[in-house]
């Protein structure tokens, strides 16, 4: 599908995530594949369309691997790929990965921070609220500053998000999703 979809002249390829589905409630959501991996598989079939998350749940996962992981995938697809991160909003997600929901926003205000901090001068160390990672080495992504983040945001506090920490947002409708430079 990706393949085609290049050919037929779409500029970009998104992909949703979700870590885990609760199975004791209603939930509009299937279980998902994890999406760098299937972002990886994607870069491997096309050449020129942008591949990106809309949205996925980064703050979810440890700092140093994401970044060593998007720093690989943005070399895997020569600079195309845009990280499209939320804060989430599903309590059972953040519960299966014993990350407290209650920080979300704040985890995921640093977690952005920390990205960019990794993907450009990792060899000096990090002391944050959420984080405290020493210097290390890691290699760096084949964009400059490491991709562009298209922040996630529906409400206030995302829109703060999105201005203050990310190079773009992620405006989600009940039909459509839009990314904006900014």
């Amino acid at each position: 599908m990706a393949e085609e979809a290049e050919k037929a002249g779409f500029d970009s390829l998104w992909i949703s995530e979700r870590v885990a589905v609760p199975l004791d409630k209603p939930h509009p959501f299937q279980p998902m594949v994890d999406p760098w991996m299937a972002l990886a598989f994607v870069a491997a079939v096309t050449e020129r369309v942008t591949i990106g998350t809309s949205v996925s749940q980064i703050a979810l996962r440890p700092p140093v691997l994401m970044a060593r992981e998007l720093a690989t995938l943005d070399r895997l697809c020569e600079g195309r790929l845009i990280v499209g991160p939320g804060a989430g909003w599903v309590e059972e997600e953040f519960a299966s990965t014993s990350i407290p929901f209650a920080t979300r926003g704040g985890r995921l205000n640093e977690f952005i921070r920390v990205l960019r901090h990794l993907w450009t001068m990792p060899e000096q160390p990090w002391r944050g609220k959420f984080f405290d990672i020493p210097a290390v080495g890691l290699i760096k992504p084949a964009t400059p500053g490491g991709p562009p983040i298209y922040v996630g945001a529906t409400g206030p506090a995302g829109l703060r998000r999105a201005a203050r920490y990310g190079d773009g947002i992620h405006r989600d409708s009940s039909t459509h999703s839009i990314a904006c430079p900014s």
